[in-house]
């Protein structure tokens, strides 16, 4: 997919490509979380407002914990599922950041 050292750069054009592609990647995936992090406070718990549940879902998805906390049951079952999800990929923004972000960091440094 990459050139290796021995091969010529590749045209300046191709490059803003390929990152404006990985940054596209990176930020998909993070959106997609917190949409479902959003998505999912406002369906199991009604007594939050959309961009609480917003706030909540990235204070949870970066690992700073709940601004709010559910006051309903099937919000606080969505809660805790949430943040097992959040947890099983524990820094799953530090997974999604550190892969899509070295090639930036390579690239312009080679």
């Amino acid at each position: 997919m990459y050139e290796s050292k021995d091969m010529p750069l590749i045209p300046f054009c191709a490059f803003l490509k390929r990152m404006l592609s990985h940054f596209g990647i990176a930020s998909l995936l993070i959106i997609i979380t917190l949409i479902i992090g959003t998505v999912g406070h406002m369906i199991f718990d009604n007594s939050i407002k959309w961009h609480d549940a917003a706030l909540n879902s990235a204070f949870i998805a970066n690992g700073i914990g709940p601004y709010i906390v559910p006051q309903g049951i099937s919000g606080k079952i969505f809660f805790a599922i949430y943040v097992c999800y959040q947890s099983g990929f524990y820094d799953y923004i530090g997974c999604c950041f550190g892969p899509n972000c070295s090639p930036y960091i390579t690239s312009i440094s080679h």
